[in-house]
């Protein structure tokens, strides 16, 4: 068997000799021949030619998914060449050169091979348009290794890339694979029907599925919804006959985890604690695709924990940021890199921490030691190399399952890399719960349009009503109208203090079954206060667990996380989620809250029906009531309390409401008094359809006025008036804004006409 082609040095031209003497054995490049050495006028022109024919509309649809597609050749004389990026993209030429690098992998091993793999390279995301945290872009290549007896060194090298913000590698990785050969067989021309397809392609939105067209193909794509991980069990496609050649869940490789630890699977357990704290880490692959898949694999598991730092599937010693990460004095924070290259085993050796991935025998024909492949004390031997002690042991259990399974075939690979992640993420779930349950008593509480505190009964509102001022616009006087407070600063010591109270999960802590992430986030926001060990096993072993004292390393790991670079992107997310989640809450208390009961007085309207009504007036006074649009439903009840000599006329009063319920109804909407003139309720009812005149026409439908129920009004002008700017505020700030606009015109009604006219663009009916 001949010997496969041993292509030029990464990065360098051929040799003086290789130019000067033509080899006997290299024929005379013909035409074919030039064109795959670089005819760069006949590129530029077919590159040109294309451009023309990409016009404004397919570039910004193109762009909602990809950037561009790129090509990458080895030029004996020059190198990794970039011939071509369609559509062009205004790369500058350290980005062009960390493209046509990552392109080609850098490593000893010669095959003849079609490699597929990602890597990340820096860009400026506010010169290409980017968003600008976008700093850096994803490459997804198809390379191919080929023996050719046209070419001068007896065989070529070229990739196929596809550019792109968005870290989808299960589906790029897929447009690659299909891209890839036809473009080496049908040439450029194929790349303007891949632009057009994608660009025909819709939005994008987190959570969708799609059935998109590529090349011939139909791809049954699902995208990771935001926030979130994807896995089988979550996925819409179905778990029994999940399929990879036909489902892609795009921001996943299938079984890229499984494939790059098969070798080192014990390994996986200490990576992932590395992960966890954000240490830097090198990871030594034999092909870039394993390396590649690691790191991919590595900062998945570790959700929803979001790596703080630089994180590099694929790098080279050719990319402009090499003196930035390679040192022989430090080790850049943050830092987790995938190399190929035997260079970087030597020139990263003082790193900490460096992972081995590969065959004995490849890493060490890599490393040049073949002759040293069985030792146990190889370099090397496949396997995490760290003094670090970690803090949780593998689980053997799972490990033999697992294997068992595939040796069986019980699983199919993709199936055991989904239940090898979904055990991660467990963990990482785990690890998390006392941090989540720490946070939770961080979070302000929301005050219920519909519910009344235990502590303002009537008397006490009475009180308060009585001492408090007519225009007072204190928060109290704001009731459900009072935005929530931020969210209490953390605090490590408390932190600390809560977790050698409650403990940490039992699997942690090497006792007790293993949870799943629903049962521990279940746990945490359950209100109870439990720990996540509390789903796992009995109720006495998490009871001893949550209970007993944490051990001196696991506070030290959480000690150290809460210093580590990961742990303030995690804080910083959890923040902005919850300041979310409360301003979602506070503004669907505005919405449905009764605008006419609390600008007449009422602070606290409970949401009841009919039914309800009948069991509740058994026991409480009626002070008044909101007969709400339907005959049958009536929608607030106000208390004001329980008065042993009122209690008699109260079930007086009622009875008579509920009879004269219709009547009522068909009026229009007014105050009602009882016989000693207090309020009693004002009814409401639905519009009136428009009236019509003779010809048909609608009637136009009679404008509100600002200020025309004023006389009606028992809060104070300044307290509404902060009401109205706060409902403007949100409304403009809402994309949904209607509900809030339809409570600032009732509002309006109420507010004085002169403090009324700033907010009548906002509302609706003036």
């Amino acid at each position: 068997m001949s010997e496969p082609p041993e292509p030029a040095t990464r990065g360098g031209a051929a040799t003086d000799d290789e130019r000067a003497v033509p080899s006997a054995a290299t024929p005379e490049p013909d035409s074919r021949a030039r064109s795959l050495t670089g005819d760069k006028a006949a590129v530029l022109a077919r590159g040109a030619s294309l451009e023309a024919r990409v016009d404004q509309q397919t570039r910004e649809n193109l762009q909602q998914w990809i950037q561009c597609f790129g090509t990458v050749h080895f030029d004996v004389d020059q190198g990794p060449t970039l011939q071509l990026l369609y559509p062009h993209v205004p790369f500058s030429s350290s980005e062009r050169e960390a493209i046509c690098f990552s392109s080609m992998p850098d490593s000893t091993i010669y095959e003849l091979c079609d490699s597929v793999y990602t890597f990340n390279f820096r860009v400026d995301p506010v010169r290409l348009g980017l968003a600008k945290d976008s700093i850096f872009l994803h490459g997804y290549v198809f390379f191919r290794q080929k023996r050719d007896p046209l070419m001068r060194r007896g065989g070529f090298q070229r990739a196929v890339v596809v550019i792109s913000h968005l870290p989808y590698h299960g589906l790029f990785g897929r447009l690659a694979c299909i891209l890839g050969p036809l473009y080496f067989d049908l040439g450029t021309a194929i790349l303007e029907a891949a632009v057009h397809n994608v660009a025909s392609w819709p939005r994008p939105a987190a959570g969708g599925a799609y059935e998109l067209p590529f090349l011939g193909s139909a791809l049954s794509v699902e995208l990771p919804a935001r926030d979130a991980s994807q896995l089988l069990e979550t996925s819409r496609f179905p778990l029994e006959r999940f399929d990879p050649g036909e489902h892609i869940m795009a921001g996943v490789a299938c079984d890229g985890l499984l494939r790059s630890f098969r070798d080192a699977l014990d390994d996986l357990w200490g990576c992932w604690e590395l992960m966890i704290l954000g240490e830097s880490l090198v990871v030594l692959a034999d092909s870039p695709s394993r390396c590649a898949e690691a790191i991919v694999g590595l900062v998945d598991v570790i959700f929803p924990i979001r790596y703080c730092g630089d994180w590099r599937p694929y790098f080279t010693i050719q990319d402009p940021d090499l003196r930035a990460i390679v040192s022989k004095t430090r080790v850049p924070p943050n830092t987790v890199v995938g190399v190929s290259n035997p260079f970087f085993s030597e020139a990263l050796g003082h790193w900490p921490h460096k992972l081995f991935l590969g065959s004995s025998e490849r890493m060490a024909q890599m490393v040049g030691r073949a002759g040293e492949a069985s030792s146990a004390t190889s370099p090397a031997r496949p396997g995490l190399q760290t003094k670090r002690r970690p803090a949780v042991a593998p689980d053997r259990a799972f490990m033999e399952q697992l294997r068992s399974s595939l040796r069986t075939g019980r699983q199919t690979p993709w199936a055991a890399n989904n239940a090898l992640r979904r055990h991660f993420m467990g963990l990482t779930a785990q690890f998390l719960s006392p941090l989540d349950r720490y946070f939770a008593t961080l979070i302000p509480t929301v005050r219920s349009s519909t519910a009344i505190p235990a502590r303002e009964t009537a008397a006490w509102m009475r009180r308060r009503s009585a001492s408090a001022p007519a225009d007072s616009d204190c928060v109290e006087s704001l009731s459900w109208f009072a935005a929530p407070g931020p969210l209490r600063p953390w605090r490590t010591d408390d932190f600390m203090a809560s977790l050698a109270s409650l403990g940490i999960s039992p699997q942690l802590a090497g006792r007790g079954q293993a949870t799943t992430a629903a049962d521990v986030l279940a746990s945490v926001f359950s209100g109870s206060g439990s720990s996540s060990g509390a789903v796992a096993g009995s109720s006495d072993t998490p009871r001893r667990a949550r209970h007993g004292r944490v051990s001196d390393e696991w506070q030290q790991l959480y000690g150290q996380f809460l210093t580590c670079g990961n742990f303030a992107t995690w804080l910083a997310h959890r923040t902005e989620e919850a300041q979310r989640a409360v301003q979602a809450r506070f503004q669907a208390e505005l919405e449905r809250g009764d605008m006419h009961a609390w600008c007449r007085g009422y602070d606290y309207p409970l949401g009841l029906g009919a039914a309800q009504l009948e069991a509740e007036l058994d026991e409480q006074e009626l002070a008044t009531m909101d007969l709400g649009q339907g005959a049958q439903h009536v929608r607030h009840v106000f208390y004001h309390g329980a008065a042993a000599d009122e209690r008699a006329r109260a079930e007086r009063r009622r009875r008579q409401m509920l009879r004269e319920q219709q009547a009522r109804l068909a009026g229009s909407e007014r105050p009602v008094y009882g016989s000693d003139g207090a309020l009693v309720g004002y009814t409401q009812r639905a519009a009136r359809a428009p009236a019509r005149d003779a010809e048909g026409p609608a009637m136009p439908a009679r404008r509100k006025q600002l200020g025309q129920r004023a006389a009606q009004a028992r809060r104070g002008a300044a307290a509404m008036a902060q009401a109205a700017r706060q409902l403007g505020a949100l409304a403009e700030g809402s994309r949904d804004g209607a509900a809030l606009r339809r409570q600032l015109s009732v509002l309006l009604e109420y507010l004085p006409a002169a403090a009324g006219r700033a907010f009548a663009g906002l509302a609706d009916g003036f």
